[in-house]
């Protein structure tokens, strides 16, 4: 059977061994993405020249304006305590962050809300005034919960503005074109201006651009007549999206891609369960079959494969998904009497 729906695989500490790479590539996946946000500056192309001999395409992942925690251990907050969170380099602990890149912190005024990690915590900026002098602004948490890793960061606030490429992500392209790599995921697409850019700069690149933010959603029908594709990052869409409306737009952003003849992918949370587990559990099945029935041409698998304990059968996961949703589209609806004969009948594809 001819797999049409594309397969995107986030390299990381989890499937950056030869042994593994190659059998991903047994397994047909579409693209190797190198994730920016995870990349330091200087192991870009040592990245590239170590997934090229696989001959499968490298898709790279912009990190944009992208805002993250600088703890490199777990932190929980607690409802009501307050947290100083720091333009500079300190250590972090339940009392006190800093974000990265470090400027941010300046721009702060009080009132803001910083999300962290799609709303798993949640601080309001109470006072600026020790900023100057002390490098940190004072924030209440409003919203308690445990912070991961380098997490990201997301303000809302009617006054913050940051660049739409970092000096990295501008280098990495660079870096691609003179690499022949082409394909691009744009994060933090918010107007068509943004995906020009980079297209002016590299005429020959296919990009899809990352709708996840409100600004984004807004300006979806200039941004996707000017790129070649979207993809959909449900993480950080849900830290601006109540995440009950996440569904909602998924499937209207898929109809209108497929309405333009558009590529579209959808990311975050795609196999969930199997990042630790070797099954999928019923939400994730249903969730990525429904997805491919509205319509979506490609799945990015991100932590499931980057960091998981089971890239390889994660990745055979999906393809029995996205086989088994493509021979249901044989018949003429879902709804069809012989489907159900047909699924007991075949049994595992």
């Amino acid at each position: 059977m001819t797999k049409r729906v594309k397969i995107i695989c986030t390299i990381g500490p989890a499937s950056s061994d030869s042994k593994i790479l190659s059998l991903l590539k047994e397994k047909k996946v579409d693209f190797f993405r190198i994730n920016l946000s995870h990349t330091n500056e200087n192991d870009i192309l040592d990245k590239i020249n170590l997934l090229k001999p696989y001959n499968v395409p490298l898709i790279i992942d912009t990190e944009g304006p992208q805002v993250r925690t600088g703890n490199t251990e777990e932190i929980k907050f607690k409802k009501g305590n307050l947290v100083k969170v720091y333009s500079n380099v300190i250590t972090c602990n339940s009392h006190q962050l800093f974000l990265t890149p470090s400027r941010v912190v300046n721009s702060f005024e009080a009132g803001d809300k910083i999300s962290l990690a799609f709303g798993s915590a949640i601080f309001k900026v109470e006072s600026i005034s020790s900023l100057e002098k002390e490098g940190y602004v004072e924030c209440s948490v409003l919203s308690e919960g445990i912070i991961g890793s380098k997490k990201a960061v997301h303000i809302e606030s009617p006054n913050f503005l940051l660049s739409d490429f970092s000096e990295k992500d501008m280098k990495a392209i660079e870096i691609a074109k003179k690499n022949n790599i082409k394909h691009f995921t744009l994060s933090f697409m918010e107007n068509a201006d943004s995906v020009k850019r980079i297209r002016d700069f590299y005429p020959e690149a296919i990009l899809y651009s990352k709708i996840e933010s409100k600004k984004g959603l807004t300006n979806f029908d200039a941004i996707v007549d000017v790129s070649d594709g979207i993809l959909i990052d449900r993480g950080d869409l849900s830290s601006q999206i109540p995440i009950q409306k996440i569904p909602i737009v998924q499937k209207h952003l898929i109809e209108k891609c497929r309405k333009k003849g558009k590529e579209i992918f959808i990311a975050t949370d795609t196999l969930q369960n199997m990042f630790s587990d070797l099954r999928p559990n019923a939400a994730d099945a249903n969730d990525m079959v429904n997805t491919l029935l509205d319509g979506a041409t490609g799945i990015a698998l991100t932590k499931e494969t980057a960091v998981g304990k089971y890239p390889l059968e994660t990745v055979d996961m999906m393809n029995k998904i996205i086989n088994q949703v493509e021979t249901i589209k044989k018949f003429e609806n879902i709804h069809h009497p012989d489907v159900l004969r047909n699924i007991l009948e075949n049994g595992e594809f």
